[in-house]
Order: structure tokens, then sequence, then C-alpha cells
């Protein structure tokens, strides 16, 4: 009968600290952040795909552009390759921790414990992929945009063709990039703060009706 009390106070002491609600979450997020470790091989692999000379797919135009610059097709993988190195690594280290300080928001003897940690992975979801996409999605514009602009400087007779791809690519990318980003980042935070609203609602009316 001891022994069955204590287990009763201790799983009590585990809901009233929200402790209960917050552990099963940070494995979640830390199996976020270590699943981008997938991303460089993604990256590496549209890229290889997209340069391959059997390719025909929706980048079939930007291929032929390189033509047969094979060295500089091989510097611009690797250059992806490492900007999708650096964006997994910024992810792994931007949801380890947030994962150790998911127990800041948890206050004991709180009668919310479950929506703030909704509240919280909504908005650090929106912050990770906005993160991820600025630097990928800048990454591969600047990349590609300055390898064609290597290959317009060496190909006179096409020079104004692959000139004006590689500024559409450098500087159209990177701000269609940005803006993408940060509309990311803005809607996912309009919806966090949107349920934030609703439990700050519903904590001042619960407050107010046992007074």
């Amino acid at each position: 009968m001891e022994k069955i009390n204590l287990f009763l106070k201790k799983y009590l002491k585990l809901v009233d600290s929200g402790k209960i609600f917050s552990n099963p979450v940070k494995p979640i997020y830390l199996i976020i952040g270590w699943l981008h470790l997938l991303l460089p091989l993604f990256v590496i692999k549209v890229a290889y795909d997209t340069f391959s000379n059997d390719y025909y797919g929706g980048f079939k135009d930007l291929r032929h552009a390189f033509g047969d610059h094979d060295v500089v097709i091989g510097i611009v993988l690797i250059a992806l390759l490492a900007v999708a190195s650096l964006a997994a690594y910024l992810a792994i280290r931007f949801w380890t921790d947030r994962a150790n300080r998911l127990d800041v928001l948890i206050k004991p003897n709180n009668e919310f414990s479950v929506l703030p940690i909704i509240v919280t992975l909504v908005r650090n979801l929106g912050e990770g992929m906005a993160l991820v996409m600025a630097i990928v999605g800048v990454g591969i514009s600047v990349i590609v945009g300055m390898g064609l602009l290597c290959v317009a400087i060496t190909e006179s007779e096409y020079f104004s063709q692959i000139f004006k791809v590689s500024m559409s690519v450098l500087f159209g990318g990177t701000i269609l990039t940005v803006i993408s980003s940060y509309l990311t980042l803005v809607s996912y935070r309009f919806v966090s703060e949107l349920i934030g609203l609703l439990v700050s609602i519903a904590s001042n009316v619960s407050r107010i009706a046992h007074k």
C-alpha cells in the first residue's frame, strides 16, 4: 500500500509540474533537429540530378545554361553541399536549444500545461523552417547565380543570355527566398500567438470565475 501511495504521489507531482507533458515533447524536438542531417543528402541529390546530362525536369534550361563546364558544376555541387551542411548544423543547434528551454514554459500548478507546449511548438516550427529556407534558398541562389556568371564570362558567344539568367537566379532567387522565409516566420508566429491569446483569455476567465 505504501508503494502504491508513493507511486501516486510521484504521478501527481509530474502532472502538477507539467513535466508529464513537456518531457515527451523533448525527444520530438531532438528528432526534428537530427532529421536535418538528411538535408545535405537531399540537396546534393536534387542538384546532381539537375546537372546530369539525362535530366529533363523543370530545371533543364538551367542545365543547358551550364553546358559542358564540368569544373564549374563540380564547384557548385561542393558549395551547395557546404551550404546544406551549414543549414543542417544550425537547425540541429536550434532544435536542441529549444528542447533545453522547454521547461521554462511550464509553470507548476498551472491550469493550462498542454496549450503552452503547442504554442511553442508551432512558433518553433516556423522559426526553424524560416532559418533553413533562408540559408538553403539564399545559398542556392547565390551559388548557382555566381556559377552561371562564371560560365557567361567564358562563353562570349552566349554571354548576354547566360548573364541574364545568372542575374535572375542571383537576385530573383534571393529576394523570393527572403520574402518566403519571412512570410513563413510571420505566419507561424501569428498562429502561435493566436493560440496563446486564447490561452490567456481562458486563464483570465478562469481566474475571475474563481474569485
